[in-house]
């Protein structure tokens, strides 16, 4: 399979039509849109630390929170993502865990992209979202 490029525009655009305009039941069918969440949450982790299996259910969850609050997915299913795009690699007994590389199979993403960067705009687009509706029902009333 043919490597996919990813920008930073598209990588942006992405983020925000997965994170902030829709309510994904699970993760997406897309293997793109899937690549660009992990993208975003494997930035959470090191290459230099080994975590637990409770860490990494932690960062996941506040990732899940802090970035796709609309997601109806679990900490253990990503774990296994994870584990099985060969992003984190896991001990042989099972119980820790360490970032084996911040690339995904198939995708290139550009060095350019700032996954917290944009992150934080998300929060951004959801405040002006709210704002919007709230000026609209006020102009209904």
């Amino acid at each position: 399979m043919e490597c996919r490029y990813i920008d930073e525009e598209n990588y942006r655009k992405r983020m925000i039509s997965l994170c902030v305009r829709s309510v994904l039941p699970g993760l997406p069918k897309k293997r793109i849109d899937r690549a660009v969440l992990l993208k975003s949450l494997i930035q959470r982790f090191r290459s230099d630390v080994e975590y637990g299996e409770k860490e990494v259910n932690l960062i996941i969850a506040t990732w899940l929170d802090e970035v796709t609050p609309k997601m109806k997915s679990d900490f253990v299913t990503l774990r296994r993502l994870l584990v099985d795009e060969g992003v984190l690699q896991r001990d042989a007994q099972g119980s820790s865990y360490q970032l084996k590389t911040s690339d995904l199979r198939d995708f290139e993403f550009s060095e350019k992209i700032n996954p917290r960067e944009i992150e934080s705009e998300l929060g951004n687009v959801r405040e002006d979202i709210l704002r919007r509706r709230r000026e609209f029902l006020d102009e209904s009333t």
